[in-house]
């Protein structure tokens, strides 16, 4: 008998009684738990059941039946934790076993706020702000200390990225790999615990070199549809001379970038806008020399970058050294014209178009091009009859200029020379020789006016420009002269210029004319003009 108690004892022990108490347990709400010996034998001696936890000042009284035994208690937030112990012991043997269970009290967040993996010894921050280079990762913590645990999320841009269900640990972490431009802003964490929340921000800025460099074009004088052109690197850009315009480079970088317009190495004066990574170029009723590659810089402490364009600046066509003299082929008359594009070069005889670079018998015309210029020479061979003109034609789609050489006689002026060698007639012949003479040449001239007027209605329409050079036909090329004794004559021919005037219709054309001498062969071509 004694020994069936002693195995009956012996197996009690490997069995431990079970403590009953809440998941979880509100500070300052008395609770009961019992700890209870369902497998002890109603015939056998009952054990005795205690109590113990040095740590709890809040035990209420235990009440004990053969089987169980129960315990009140009111829990405070700091007793979370703690371990609480129940044992029960067999009278006699002495034998005993107990059971320890931790108390999961109730509290709210204690510690709240966020981190980056790499500087947790930090601490935790409410508010933080923090820069990162572009391409580069990041690893967000966001941690609360409650029971039971908050929930966690984090926001960016007013978006729930990412949440979390309650967890032991209180760590939400936020993963950013290669971050990128729009990856930077605000991000919130947000603490849920019952009716509690609580936030906690990071501004975070991503820092970069210069980039996504364009050049938005503003023309403030074309018509709404065509006024804005946006740009990409190495674009070409078409101007008429005198228009305006106004040139604004963008560029995206953090920090804001220092951005500068430079020609060749020149630094334009240029302004920024009121809006940072904005620089703004004007340029004035552009002219030729305004022509050439511009260049926008964008530079901060990370980095540089640039973008370019071309400025093409066209124009109609201009005539520049324009001249005619004798050489021992003939007369030499050569047209020097500038224009953007290059102009084509047209040399008219009378009604007639001469073909060019050809030669025969009567007329040799001859071009070059090189970039703007086209340099054209014609030789004439023979006399031509009076009522002919030479026509140089520079043209391009932006209009055209020419030199109308008129074939004048000699007799129209013979008069106006006459009187120099009948000064002994007397003083009154001598001035009615020169009124005389005078006003048989302005007649003559009148009369070339009209001719070279109906040129230019023709031409009136197409934008052109007219210069005009009366050349002797009547008069055989000089002989040359002594080496030593005789100077080459000069030879006193007239001339007249016109520049872009109105429309003839709207307003009559206004014709002055002047005195040219050609050099002859012997002496460098070209003219000098006395307006009369």
């Amino acid at each position: 008998m004694l020994l069936l108690l002693l195995l009956l004892s012996l197996e009690a022990l490997t069995q431990k009684p079970d403590i009953y108490i809440p998941e979880i347990l509100e500070p300052g709400h008395p609770v009961s738990l019992m700890c209870a010996a369902p497998w002890v034998c109603e015939n056998g001696t009952p054990p005795t059941f205690s109590w113990r936890e040095a740590a709890l000042s809040s035990l209420g009284p235990n009440r004990r039946t053969t089987y169980f035994s129960e315990l009140t208690l009111t829990p405070r937030s700091e007793d979370h934790g703690s371990n609480l112990t129940c044992q029960m012991t067999f009278p006699g043997s002495g034998a005993h076993t107990e059971t320890t269970v931790q108390l999961n009290v109730a509290y709210p967040i204690k510690t709240f706020g966020i981190s980056i993996d790499w500087e947790k010894e930090r601490g935790l921050k409410s508010s933080l702000n923090h820069s990162i280079l572009k391409d580069a990762s990041l690893r967000l913590l966001c941690q609360a200390d409650s029971n039971p645990p908050a929930i966690l999320s984090w926001s960016h841009g007013g978006q729930v990225v990412l949440s979390s269900c309650p967890s032991s640990t209180g760590i939400l972490a936020l993963q950013l790999p290669r971050l990128g431009v729009k990856d930077g802003g605000e991000y919130r964490c947000q603490a849920q615990y019952r009716m509690e929340t609580q936030y906690a921000t990071l501004n975070l800025s991503v820092i970069y070199a210069p980039e996504n460099l364009k050049v938005r074009v503003f023309w403030p004088n074309r018509t709404r549809t065509g006024r804005v052109a946006s740009l990409e690197n190495a674009s070409s850009l078409v101007l008429l001379m005198g228009e305006s315009l106004q040139l604004e480079c963008t560029a995206d970088s953090s920090p804001h970038a220092n951005m500068s317009w430079v020609k060749g190495s020149q630094v334009l004066n240029s302004s920024p806008l009121s809006n940072a990574g904005i620089q703004c170029l004007e340029l004035i009723h552009v002219q030729p020399e305004d022509g050439g590659e511009y260049t926008c810089h964008a530079q901060n402490e990370w980095g540089t970058q640039h973008i370019s364009l071309n400025l093409f600046v066209q124009y109609p066509p201009r005539l520049f050294n324009t001249f005619c003299s004798w050489i021992d082929e003939g007369l030499l008359c050569t047209c020097s014209i500038q224009a953007e594009p290059s102009p084509s070069l047209i040399w008219w005889v009378g009604e007639k178009r001469v073909e060019d670079n050809r030669t025969h018998d009567i007329l040799q015309v001859k071009s070059t091009n090189s970039g703007a210029w086209t340099n054209g020479s014609l030789i004439l061979r023979e006399k031509w009859d009076l009522n002919l003109n030479l026509i140089c034609e520079g043209r391009n789609q932006h209009g055209a200029h020419s030199l109308i050489v008129l074939m004048v006689s000699d007799r129209a002026r013979a008069a106006s020379l006459s009187f120099s060698k009948g000064a002994i007639l007397g003083t009154g012949i001598t001035a009615l020789l020169i009124l005389c003479s005078k006003l048989a040449y302005k007649k003559f001239l009148r009369r070339k006016q009209i001719e070279t007027e109906e040129l230019e209605v023709r031409d009136s329409q197409n934008n052109m420009e007219m210069d005009y050079v009366n050349v002797n036909v009547n008069q055989n090329r000089p002989p040359p002269p002594d080496a030593v004794t005789q100077d080459p004559p000069d030879e006193l021919h007239y001339a007249s210029l016109n520049f872009r005037r109105p429309n003839p219709k709207n307003q009559g054309t206004h014709t002055e004319y002047g005195e040219i001498k050609f050099c002859s062969g012997d002496k460098e071509g070209g003219t000098n003009s006395d307006m009369g």
